[in-house]
């Protein structure tokens, strides 16, 4: 007797204009109380394949507050299982998001609490990070380095950043690293160099990206 509305993947083969459409659609439709200040149905399921969609469903605000979830269905050879969707999709809005975490990561813990997996993927983080954050700031050039050193004045913090991101992500020209430790403390000091430099040349948008991980 009550309400339940299934969604399937709205907006195949639909450029970007007309996604949002869909989404402000369903938002102004589905997700807005009624007149009685109450849902119009019992549940609401929506489904995509498009994480530029999923990005705008993750906006809708809830009528009841905590009722809102978010699974993946994954496929092995034989047989698919809905799962809860990994936090690094359902809670960063991008992957540029998300990496600046990974930074800030570093930089608040401990240095005797930094796993493996925390230190592995630091220099591939970090390269990727500055990769998208270099692109948009020197949109004329075209070389990382050239984007590296305009964004470091100081030569010094320039050499070592561009020392790590390009030993720890392409080891194959630096097979000695790989028979090294990774040096914790240097990570930490590379990561509160990222973050300064991010907020003096952007504070706002240092505030912002800030904002994004609580």
């Amino acid at each position: 007797k009550e309400t339940i509305i299934w969604i399937d993947d709205p907006i195949s083969s639909l450029d970007n204009n007309n996604i949002f459409f869909i989404f402000g659609l369903i938002d102004s439709e589905l997700c807005r109380p009624n007149e009685k200040n109450e849902c119009k149905y019992k549940q609401l399921f929506i489904t995509t394949h498009n994480l530029d969609f999923f990005k705008y469903l993750k906006s809708i605000k809830p009528i009841k507050k905590g009722n809102i979830e978010f699974f993946i269905i994954e496929r092995n050879a034989t047989e698919s299982h809905i799962k809860l969707i990994p936090d690094h999709i359902k809670k960063y809005t991008t992957e540029y998001h998300y990496l600046f975490s990974k930074i800030y990561q570093i930089h608040e813990t401990k240095e005797s609490e930094i796993n493996e997996d925390m230190a592995y993927n630091f220099g591939a983080n970090l390269r990727k990070f500055l990769e998208v954050h270099l692109a948009f700031k020197y949109p004329n050039n075209k070389d990382y380095n050239d984007n590296l050193r305009s964004f470091f004045s100081n030569s010094h913090n320039f050499s070592i950043i561009n020392r790590i991101t390009n030993e720890s992500s392409h080891l194959r020209e630096h097979l000695e690293r790989g028979l090294q430790v990774c040096d914790t403390s240097e990570m930490k000091q590379i990561a509160s160099v990222i973050l300064a430099k991010l907020k003096e040349n952007d504070e706002s948008q240092f505030t912002e990206l800030l904002s994004g991980l609580s």
